[in-house]
């Protein structure tokens, strides 16, 4: 199964919504994210996927992507205030949770993108969260996976790794369960 491309894994994302956000100048509230993360206008999935934002912002998953959220602090009667620069990695930690990746795991898998990002800044090559998120180059694949230790055994607490590639994916052997996202898809919102 080495070698699959895009072609292969045409539709995948069917069923999940590209949603279109247009330039914020003010600050949003987590219920104006839901807004426009939910897959429907439905009240109960909009109050859900708030919850899902206020939950991942006390986790401190957002501190992951070096992005500043408001007051961090803030609590009943003053809502938490976010950056319109944090929709994509909050439509990310959607599509992950809508997998059933742990918030643990998420970010961790945050933090393995920041790493590949600096690491092709660094090396001068182009920047594969951007380019998905600009979404002009074809699709960019976010490969999770849970590994086995070279000895061969599955850890007892999964070592996710995330690896984002252009227009093609490998599969691993030393994979034990995976999800791969179609990265351009997810982000297909937050173009402006």
């Amino acid at each position: 199964m080495d070698g699959l491309n895009s072609e292969d894994f045409r539709g995948l994302d069917i069923g999940y919504k590209t949603f279109m956000f247009h330039p914020v100048t003010t600050p949003l509230k987590n219920t104006d994210i839901a807004r426009m993360l939910a897959e429907t206008s439905n009240a109960e999935e909009i109050g859900s996927i708030a919850r899902q934002v206020q939950h991942w912002t006390v986790r401190g998953l957002l501190d992951f992507t070096g992005i500043k959220i408001g007051d961090p602090g803030v609590g009943r009667g003053r809502a938490r205030e976010y950056p319109e620069e944090s929709l994509p990695w909050l439509a990310l930690m959607l599509a992950m949770a809508r997998r059933d990746i742990s918030v643990e795991s998420m970010g961790s898998i945050i933090s393995g993108i920041q790493f590949q990002r600096a690491e092709l800044k660094k090396d001068g090559e182009t920047d594969l969260f951007a380019e998905a998120l600009i979404g002009t180059t074809g699709p960019i694949f976010l490969t999770i996976t849970t590994v086995r230790f070279q000895d061969g055994h599955v850890p007892r607490f999964p070592v996710m790794r995330a690896k984002m590639q252009s227009g093609t994916f490998e599969i691993g052997a030393d994979w034990t369960s995976g999800v791969i996202l179609n990265l351009t898809a997810v982000l297909a919102g937050a173009r402006h």
